[in-house]
């Protein structure tokens, strides 16, 4: 009797800390692509250009525009609660990312819709991370995990993946071409980390 009830009180532990452990795992895949793509991204254009010129400007571009949505994350975030705009970020992200490579096969990635896409891939990161930081609470209450303790775990994987991105970034983009990092990012990764942030989350006591 007393085995029964233990095995059943670890049961309900894992339960609790799942919404926390897929959360840290979308973040530090997350963010592993988007370190990735801080190198991928400049390298395709640099390339399909051929303009150093251009590649700044796209670079002076995501950065001007990162801040200026930056500077409303906080409206943005009370509007459409932590969970919609978190998997908003990473959708839009990957969706305007794939639409990179997919354009440049067809012949249809002019300059401006280069610099359009590029900016929305990463127009939503401040907001997104943002979001990502208030689901900690909530989630880190229904692990019973110190909340001390849960915003350090959420920075350690969130460091440690741009810390490792930034080389695969540039070993894939090299070995297997920046088109087809950006589609694996824009794919693979991206499906599976809305779908872990919404299973995750389904159960856990955070707002949508």
């Amino acid at each position: 009797m007393h085995g029964s009830i233990s095995v059943m009180e670890k049961g309900g532990g894992r339960g609790r800390n799942w919404g926390m452990r897929a959360l840290l795992a979308a973040v530090g895949v997350g963010a592993l692509g988007e370190a990735m793509m801080l190198v991928a991204v400049p390298w395709f254009v640099l390339r399909t250009t051929g303009s150093v010129a251009r590649t700044g400007l796209i670079v002076a571009v995501v950065a001007v525009g990162t801040v200026t949505v930056g500077l409303v994350a906080g409206p943005l975030v009370d509007r459409w609660g932590f969970k919609a705009m978190a998997v908003a970020s990473y959708l839009v992200g990957g969706a305007a990312a794939a639409c990179i490579p997919l354009l440049h096969s067809l012949g249809m990635l002019g300059f401006p819709t280069l610099a359009a896409l590029v900016l929305a891939a990463s127009l939503l990161d401040v907001p997104g991370a943002a979001a990502v930081t208030g689901l900690v609470s909530g989630l880190a209450d229904t692990a019973g995990t110190p909340l001390e303790r849960a915003n350090a775990l959420l920075g350690g994987v969130y460091q440690a993946a741009h810390l490792c991105g930034a080389p695969l970034g540039g070993a894939a983009a090299a070995f297997l071409g920046t088109e087809s990092v950006l589609l694996f990012l824009a794919g693979r990764l991206g499906e599976q980390l809305v779908q872990g942030l919404y299973d995750g989350l389904a159960d856990g006591t955070v707002a949508p």
